[in-house]
């Protein structure tokens, strides 16, 4: 039977997107024309040449490589411009009967002071790598300083495997050393992907921009380069478009619902717990475990930051009790105090009377101070805090070590005992030998002023395994343990004490 020409084109929107989209246009071109060529002979051949790439535009699917080049790499987009982009993704894919979704990266080892003025330069570079592993259609942009998001186009089949597998080429991508003024940085990203199959049909995409962003932060807990997709049974964190006020976080603080969680610390000669630090959460009775960052900042613009202190230190110290009834004797308990804390004339007594109430030895309790508050030196109160509590016993970390620019003649005025190397020197130690470089450089100036060492976010074998060798003292990071309540610690305790029958790490001195 001979078709009329026209019918060429008469089928449904839908199928003609679909037949021609993405790849398929160039796969589908010698077949249209041969066909073309048979029905109408060489005048229709012609006509379906010049009209192709009319009906392909008209149709949505002109190759979209130009567009990444109106996303800036290099600065964060704007929250409704995001939302436009998610939403006409989102639409396109349901009207074509596709698949769509959005990956949301969060990148660790950005906010090191070293980087603050090639930040610019160093996510444009991080953007242009993630862009060269996904399809030249997907949208890849800033959606906050440390956020990166890719927002994928409509395809058929859009899997969660498909989506898992890419986030690991993301991944992959990410974790590349990045070579900065001679030396190496290292990063890593904990995704959360959403796909628009997940969400219901009345969805838009701020929707898919907010499950992205739910399963983001849920990666994020569970280790720098962890991926989650799906949708929770129940929330697990209230998301930023959640509003959280200032009277809801601090009656949260006084009805016994901030309270801490403790991350085990190993010494990495013996391998048995050597400490614990202390750290603030807030389990919600509906909401389930909310961030430190989303109720941290409102405590502090309440003016409940010293009695946050309280809570934490009292609750602490507590629970030290109750383990050394249940046999557990942890030798050190940290705990972060802040600088309007520091900078209360009455801190140490408080600190000191607290020790005295609960009958626990003052050297049992290490005071994390950050490094800023050490290098600023402004407020005598301060110094005399951090010195009275060190002269009763209580060891001084100095929190976040490299971050800052703590002198060395400032480490020995205000009584360090203990320098915390921070995480983004930590992350990749194993695979980066400038880091490596970095790292010995700290451990052997620590060594030399007779300062003890941790490193925190450890997060693998082969990190705390070099760590020991380079002779870090102690270890802490979700590679060791996540935190977790008083109640789960002596089973977590006691469990890792089997696991291990008191190795020695192999060390060598740095010197």
């Amino acid at each position: 039977m001979h078709l009329a020409p026209a019918r060429l084109f008469s089928r449904p929107k839908a199928w003609a997107r679909v037949a021609i989209s993405g790849p398929q246009k160039l796969a589908f071109l010698p077949a249209l024309s041969l066909g073309a060529y048979w029905l109408g002979g060489e005048g229709w051949l012609i006509a379906t040449a010049l009209c192709l790439p009319l009906i392909v535009a008209l149709n949505g699917h002109a190759p979209r490589g130009n567009r990444l080049a109106n996303l800036p790499a290099d600065l964060p987009v704007a929250p409704v411009q995001a939302n436009e982009l998610a939403g006409r993704l989102l639409s396109r894919a349901r009207d074509d009967g596709l698949i769509n979704g959005c990956l949301m990266i969060h990148i660790t080892g950005m906010d090191g002071a070293d980087l603050r003025a090639r930040q610019r330069d160093l996510r444009e570079r991080l953007a242009l790598r993630v862009r060269s592993v996904v399809r030249q259609s997907d949208m890849v942009f800033w959606m906050g300083q440390d956020v990166l998001t890719v927002l994928l186009s409509p395809q058929a089949r859009l899997t969660s495997d498909a989506a898992l597998s890419l986030s690991r080429r993301v991944q992959a991508a990410i974790e590349e050393p990045v070579l900065l003024d001679e030396f190496s940085r290292s990063f890593s990203g904990a995704i959360g992907i959403a796909l628009s199959t997940e969400l219901p049909l009345t969805a838009g995409g701020v929707d898919l921009l907010h499950q992205a962003t739910r399963n983001q932060k849920e990666a994020s807990r569970n280790g720098r380069s962890s991926v989650r997709i799906g949708i929770a049974s129940h929330p697990v964190q209230i998301t930023e478009t959640t509003e959280i006020s200032i009277t809801e976080a601090s009656d949260a603080l006084e009805n016994g619902q901030i309270v801490p969680w403790f991350q085990p610390q190993l010494s990495t000669e013996t391998g048995d717990v050597s400490g614990a630090e202390a750290l603030a959460r807030w389990v919600h009775p509906k909401r389930g475990l909310i961030a430190p960052s989303q109720f941290l900042p409102l405590l502090d613009m309440g003016g409940a930051t010293e009695r946050l202190g309280e809570v934490i230190l009292s609750h602490s110290l507590a629970a030290m009790n109750q383990w050394s009834e249940q046999g557990l004797l942890i030798p050190g308990l940290s705990v972060n105090m802040s600088d309007a804390e520091l900078r209360n004339p009455k801190l140490a007594s408080r600190i000191l009377w607290e020790l005295d109430r609960q009958n626990i030895s003052a050297n049992r309790l290490r005071i994390e101070v950050l490094e800023t508050v050490v290098s600023d030196g402004s407020n005598p109160a301060c110094a005399r805090n951090i010195n009275t509590l060190s002269d009763a016993g209580c060891r001084i970390d100095l929190d976040d070590f490299g971050t800052g620019s703590a002198s060395i003649a400032a480490l020995q005025r205000l009584n360090i005992s203990c320098l915390k190397i921070d995480r983004s020197f930590v992350c990749h130690l194993d695979r980066d030998e400038n880091q490596r470089r970095l790292v010995a450089a700290i451990l052997s100036m620590a060594e030399r002023l007779g300062l003890e060492t941790v490193a925190e976010g450890v997060e693998s074998a082969g990190e705390h395994t070099l760590l020991a060798q380079l002779g870090c003292h102690h270890v802490q990071g979700f590679g060791i343990a996540r935190p977790m309540p008083p109640d789960q610690i002596p089973d977590w305790i006691r469990h890792h004490q089997q696991k291990i029958d008191r190795p020695v790490w192999p060390r060598r001195n740095v010197g």
